[in-house]
């Protein structure tokens, strides 16, 4: 379980996290809403390990996340950030065999990484540079790699998988294709967080939503309790009027 308590982040005389109380859990898909500057990606920066300059305490597996050495953490968690830049003309298949642990015990590493790109949608891709793709192909491939990362590492123990913004480049096929196995995933015991823009895509497929106003913790909870229409326009500022998904019953969110 990872668990923050307390957590605060001031740059100058900015507050961008104020007193976060918060517990992530295997078998969850979370996703954390909020407008921009709400916090959100310094959020997942503490929970990563990659916001070091916090106060209050982040504890990983019930030991303190700054203790944690990378290399452990690497077979625990892994990490889809934003910006994930790559210029030397590497292959797709490549970029995604990074994912693959050094000391990683696979029957056949090309195999797990072929059947990743495929389960992206992206294997007829595996041999073309990784440069000369789209922003969503690469997103894609990205993905892959870090399925890779975890498919690689320590089996039968709890493991996390972290993601910005992953549908930002993705047509709506793929966003939908990307979300079905991160649920696939949660139900599987990986905990999951993920930043998100998309009510929509939140609403259907989050287990917990976490949303972030001015860097509070707004509210933790289904989003049946938290997509209502006076929360989403606090935090939003657009009016809103929220209805049933004719399958799922969960809301929707309709802008007037």
């Amino acid at each position: 379980m990872l668990n923050l308590s307390l957590v605060s982040v001031n740059k100058g005389s900015k507050c961008l996290l104020h007193n976060i109380d918060l517990s992530i859990s295997p078998g969850e898909l979370s996703i954390i809403l909020g407008p921009n500057g709400a916090g959100k990606s310094t959020l997942l920066n503490c929970m990563i390990g990659a916001e070091l300059k916090y106060q209050g305490q982040i504890q990983f597996e019930n030991i303190e996340l700054k203790q944690w050495p990378i290399k452990d953490l690497s077979k625990k968690r892994a990490v889809l950030s934003q910006l994930a830049g790559i210029t030397f003309p590497f292959t797709a298949l490549e970029v995604v065999q990074m994912g693959i642990q050094e000391d990683a015990i696979v029957k056949d590493s090309r195999i797990l990484c072929l059947d990743a790109l495929d389960k992206m949608g992206v294997a007829s891709l595996a041999h073309i540079a990784y440069p000369l793709l789209s922003g969503g192909e690469r997103q894609r491939v990205q993905i892959a790699r870090a399925f890779v990362q975890l498919a690689s590492s320590e089996q039968g123990k709890p493991q996390y998988l972290f993601l910005d913004e992953p549908t930002s480049a993705l047509d709506l096929h793929h966003q939908l294709q990307l979300m079905q196995q991160l649920q696939t995933l949660a139900k599987k015991g990986l905990a999951i967080v993920c930043v998100l823009h998309d009510l929509q895509l939140a609403a259907q497929y989050a287990d917990k939503i976490i949303l972030l106003k001015e860097g509070n913790l707004m509210g933790v909870g289904k989003a049946s309790e938290l997509l209502t229409e006076a929360n989403i326009e606090s935090l939003y500022r657009v009016p809103n009027h929220i209805v049933a998904h004719p399958s799922s019953g969960r809301p929707m969110v309709l802008l007037k």
